[in-house]
């Protein structure tokens, strides 16, 4: 959750929106940001930022899973 808000607010910082803090919660967190940027391609990719570092996240976590041949602790039956 941390690194998902850290991935919009780094995006936001990259087109030059200052983001004035992040609030985390047990169910989700908000990057509090000054303003939107008027262009739809930069609100967009700071939307999108948050999601990509999940997949990101994910993906590592499953090549270390994998390279480490790691089984899960608990069935899925």
């Amino acid at each position: 959750m941390t690194l998902h808000e850290l991935g919009h607010s780094l995006q936001a910082i990259k087109f030059g929106v200052r983001v004035k803090d992040i609030t985390l919660m047990p169910m989700g967190g908000l990057a509090q940001m000054e303003e939107i940027p008027e262009e739809p391609n930069k609100e967009l990719r700071i939307a999108i930022a948050g999601p990509l570092v999940n997949f990101g996240t994910a993906a590592l976590l499953i090549g270390i899973g994998a390279l480490l041949d790691a089984r899960a602790l608990l069935p899925l039956k």
